[in-house]
């Protein structure tokens, strides 16, 4: 996903009320964040459709309180076995730095599963 993309998506959804203004805010620092953290030269992060399209509604949905669900344990299990698990849990962290307050752990969950997709696509050598 190349940054123009997301920054189109994003201000649709925000106009449409899909999301609001704090998760587009967060949402776009994490994009900027993980371009630095992968020393990416063009603002694109391949494999970053489902993690830019999960963040900024899930930020929204745990403002509105609404119900949560967790991702399969099972395959949660596996995205802790990859040996890109700890980066993931790092940039969620900073998600919830930016954020100003705790995920709750199934939104946790489903984020570090997307960062560990993309983790392992680009430090895994698959690129």
């Amino acid at each position: 996903m190349k940054k123009e993309e997301l920054t189109t998506r994003l201000k649709l959804l925000e106009e449409s009320g899909t999301v609001n203004t704090e998760a587009v805010r967060v949402t776009v620092k994490a994009f900027d964040r993980l371009v630095q953290t992968l020393d990416l030269s063009a603002d694109e992060i391949e494999q970053s459709q489902m993690l830019f399209t999960h963040l900024p509604m899930a930020l929204t949905r745990v403002d509105k309180k609404e119900k949560l669900k967790a991702p399969p344990q099972e395959l949660f299990k596996e995205v802790q076995t990859s040996p890109f698990f700890s980066e993931a849990v790092a940039a969620v962290s900073e998600v919830e730095k930016d954020w100003g307050r705790p995920l709750p752990q199934e939104e946790k969950e489903y984020l570090q599963l997307h960062y560990t997709t993309i983790f392992t696509h680009y430090l895994g050598g698959d690129n």
